[in-house]
């Protein structure tokens, strides 16, 4: 069995080689909950959401990127011969299509997505909350 103590140093050396690994915040958030500390719960928990929100915009723009890369390597595959200038066959007209259509749908999915982590902050926020008795609080989240 660890101690309160041992678990805590290995939450801080996980958090000193990942800072921003979203887990690990929610992991000391559940730490600091079991031990009843309500301000170090909170910090852990507004720590999580923050770097998950941070992580979930940088896939996003990761998945823009690649899917726009992936557009124009699909409607303009290379070809040494083409003696076409961009545009007289089309190509750069689908391709504008196909990289907007896209981009909508990963933007589509990632508001989604943002939604679903934004409930989720207030059922734990209010847990927290109700954890400590605070029921004004715990439904207020």
């Amino acid at each position: 069995t660890t101690t309160t103590t041992e678990e805590e140093y290995k939450i801080n050396q996980l958090l000193q080689e990942n800072p921003e690994l979203p887990t690990i915040h929610f992991l000391r958030f559940l730490h600091y909950l079991q031990n009843e500390e309500r301000i170090g719960a909170l910090e852990s928990l507004h720590q999580y959401f923050d770097y998950a929100m941070i992580r979930e915009r940088k896939e996003i723009v990761h998945r823009i990127i690649m899917s726009t890369a992936a557009a124009n390597a699909t409607t303009n595959p290379p070809t040494s011969s083409s003696s076409a200038t961009p545009g007289e066959d089309g190509t750069n007209d689908n391709t504008a299509a196909a990289t907007a259509a896209a981009t909508q749908a990963i933007i589509a999915k990632s508001l989604s997505s943002h939604k679903n982590i934004v409930q989720y902050a207030s059922i734990l926020l209010s847990m927290l909350h109700s954890k400590f008795g605070d029921v004004n609080l715990a439904s207020a989240a």
